[in-house]
């Protein structure tokens, strides 16, 4: 079944705590990771909270890549979509989870965009109201 693209949301754990509350740092890892992935990068943004963790994401041409940590926990979610290239993807987020010093990490993967109908797939829902008028 082909799929418009793949979800990787990536679970971190026992990463040092300094590193986890760096945004420069955080940022350039997540960048080398976007170039192992073969991704475009658009734009990155990374915003350090006080009194720690940082919360940073790339706005990918194929989606993006998002970082969220909590340095007292040594805990970093990670969540990268994409259209690109999915096996160069894993590499980026096993090579991402290496630079984070990870002791621990969990990764699911959710195929997106099926383009064929799954015999577990949901059954269609029928609208019944909408915000844009009135429905009756």
């Amino acid at each position: 079944m082909q799929e418009l693209g793949h979800h990787f949301i990536a679970e971190l754990w026992e990463c040092p705590e300094g590193l986890l509350d760096d945004p420069e740092r955080l940022q350039q890892i997540s960048l080398e990771s976007a170039e192992t992935a073969r991704v475009t990068v658009i734009s990155s943004q990374f915003h350090r909270f006080s009194p720690q963790g940082v919360t940073g994401i790339l706005l990918l041409a194929e989606s993006h890549l998002s970082l969220h940590t909590w340095p007292e926990h040594g805990y970093c979610a990670m969540d990268l979509f994409t259209c690109g290239d999915f096996q160069a993807a894993r590499e980026a987020i096993h090579q991402l989870s290496r630079k984070l010093q990870a002791g621990r990490v969990v990764l699911s993967e959710m195929k997106r965009g099926l383009l064929e109908e799954s015999p577990m797939a949901m059954p269609r829902l029928k609208l019944v109201a909408s915000s844009h008028g009135n429905n009756r």
